[in-house]
């Protein structure tokens, strides 16, 4: 891994959590891929309301996991996959039609008007991560 320097993002300006693939968005399918000898083979770090032109039209961790199969993490001085933040996908509104935008942040929301849980069930497939 190697860090942003000039960067917004606090932690990619710094070798505090370097890593092979960093995301921000939990909606990116990774499939296939290897990661050796990084400080985390892959970072997942949501939890905000979005950037730049985003900024407050996202739910960061309300995003669904995408595909996430057949990656392999190996040698890592920390984690293979690793996730920061509130990672806790929901079915929400947002979609390509919406540029990737939540339209309705109420589905944002871990709990319904009804107060049920919203949960999305989501599964990491096929990765192997060992050290």
């Amino acid at each position: 891994g190697c860090t942003i320097p000039g960067t917004s993002g606090r932690i990619a300006d710094t070798s505090d959590n370097q890593s092979g693939i960093f995301t921000r968005s939990a909606s990116n399918s990774l499939s296939g891929n290897r990661v050796s000898n990084s400080f985390n083979g892959m970072l997942l770090k949501a939890g905000s309301i979005g950037r730049g032109e985003s900024y407050g039209k996202v739910c960061e961790s309300a995003a669904r996991l995408a595909r996430y199969e057949g990656n392999t993490f190996h040698g890592n001085g920390r984690f293979g996959t690793y996730t920061l933040g509130f990672n806790y996908p929901k079915p929400t509104d947002q979609s390509i039609l919406t540029d990737g935008h939540n339209i309705d942040k109420s589905l944002c929301s871990g709990l319904s008007d009804e107060g049920y849980e919203r949960g999305f069930s989501a599964s990491i497939t096929g990765n192997t991560d060992y050290h």
